[in-house]
């Protein structure tokens, strides 16, 4: 009993392998509230490498960044690419008012969820045995992230409050 006990823990611990290999990203999520402040942001992610100023307060929707975010998701989904549907922020209002928005940058993925998805349920469907053969895919994978840069684009009030964030970087996307 014990011995087929401790051969369950160990599978099903063993399954998080190659999801940790290939790593969750740069996690922002625990900014995305409306009692953040810019400065807060920018101590955490570093400074943005792009800003966006309105002259008066937009609703976020109106923003030419939301606009691109828009277009470039209905993009997606004329390419047959569905999930993309929807509202491209990650977090926030789109009828939000905002006076300027700020496009910050990470070497590799910034956090998102379902990211692994395709590693954490083969092993999961398998009690971590698939672990031993995603391995390898899971390095490639962890490589090829770490040479990309990901965009993450946050919206502030006229108190510089967060409002809302969408990934990518729709100033010049």
């Amino acid at each position: 009993m014990k011995i087929g006990l401790t051969v369950l823990v160990v599978f099903t611990l063993s399954s998080c392998v190659s999801t940790t290999i290939a790593g969750k990203g740069k996690p922002f999520s625990h900014l995305e509230s409306s009692d953040v402040s810019r400065s807060s942001v920018i101590s955490e992610l570093g400074n943005p490498i792009g800003v966006g100023f309105y002259q008066k307060p937009l609703k976020i929707s109106k923003t030419q960044e939301y606009q691109r975010a828009v277009q470039k998701m209905s993009a997606h989904s004329a390419d047959g690419e569905d999930w993309l549907l929807g509202c491209p922020l990650n977090s926030g209002d789109e009828e939000a008012e905002v006076s300027r928005c700020d496009v910050y940058a990470c070497q590799g993925y910034f956090e998102r969820p379902f990211l692994n998805a395709h590693f954490e349920l083969m092993s999961g469907m398998t009690l971590g045995i698939a672990d031993v053969f995603m391995i390898p895919g899971a390095i490639v994978e962890r490589i090829s992230r770490s040479k990309r840069t990901d965009y993450l684009t946050i919206w502030y009030d006229q108190d510089e409050k967060y409002a809302a964030s969408s990934l990518g970087n729709w100033l010049i996307e």
